[in-house]
């Protein structure tokens, strides 16, 4: 059994410290989502991010230039866009889903873009969309108020090429399988929101890879496993500089190949650090 597996409590903030560290850090598990129903924070949460010297995201973004992150996520390879992978079947049950649920402007722009953010979106569009940014772009409008200096964990180009590196058989697969199948990850957004309420960032992590039922284990190391131990590399020299606040989705956390677990294998100590929303 892994060391991590031993906490006690639900926790959604790890503190990182020691192996010389002269601050601490922390782990924070974010849900990309705008539902009202995941924005009560931990009390401890900001306590802790007043004090912080950087905010670490997996991607900080420049509202300034929103054209250009549009343009990164477009496909270049027009033979993986959904007229040319797709039956006219198919495509029709994908364009009647995507109009009812993701609206027109998506709808016009979807044979431009990979099959498995067209997927992403979808099983997003079953929550709410009650604030005005996602969690972690919240997160990052905050710490700019508050003049943080802020840090990229990855970079657009790097996200999109992960999934550009997922077969496009399989990236169908799933896309078909989420329309299909929008009841049924209506109740599986909810079930999260519950999970992560109750701050269970294990059981989180388990439901989030049972709603991936197309992928294999190779797939799943592409998306999370992989990318874990890039960032913990780019930690361990960040957290040198100064306190680290690592808001990430909360699947990046928990699992042998889970942030905390990395950290602790690399000698860092991580424990949970436990508060509710008083709110």
């Amino acid at each position: 059994m892994s060391i991590f597996l031993h906490a006690q409590k639900n926790s959604v903030l790890w503190e990182v410290s020691g192996n010389g560290l002269e601050k601490s850090s922390y782990l924070f598990g974010t849900i990309h989502l705008q539902d009202k129903r995941v924005f009560c924070f931990p009390d401890s949460v900001w306590i802790v991010f007043e004090n912080i010297d950087i905010l670490a995201l997996e991607i900080v973004m420049n509202f300034d230039d929103p054209k250009a992150i549009a343009e990164k996520i477009m496909i270049k390879d027009q033979s993986k866009s959904l007229k040319n992978i797709l039956s006219k079947k198919e495509y029709k049950r994908v364009k009647k889903s995507v109009n009812k649920n993701l609206g027109l402007t998506m709808s016009l722009m979807m044979d431009k873009i990979l099959p498995m953010m067209i997927a992403a979106e979808l099983m997003s569009s079953q929550t709410n969309k009650d604030e005005k940014l996602p969690m972690d772009l919240y997160l990052q409008k905050s710490a700019e108020k508050k003049q943080k200096k802020l840090f990229s964990l990855e970079s657009i180009d790097s996200q999109f090429s992960v999934l550009d590196n997922i077969p496009i058989d399989k990236q169908k697969e799933e896309l078909l399988n989420v329309v299909d199948s929008m009841e049924k990850y209506k109740q599986l957004a909810d079930s999260m929101i519950v999970l992560y309420q109750q701050q269970n960032i294990e059981a989180l992590y388990k439901i989030t890879d049972e709603g991936s039922s197309s992928f294999d284990e190779a797939l799943e190391a592409e998306l999370l496993d992989k990318r874990n131990k890039a960032m913990v590399t780019k930690l361990k020299d960040k957290m040198k500089e100064g306190s680290v606040f690592v808001a990430v989705g909360a699947g990046h956390l928990w699992g042998d190949n889970g942030l905390i677990h990395l950290l602790q294998m690399q000698g860092y100590s991580v424990r949970p650090v436990y508060s509710t929303c008083t709110k």
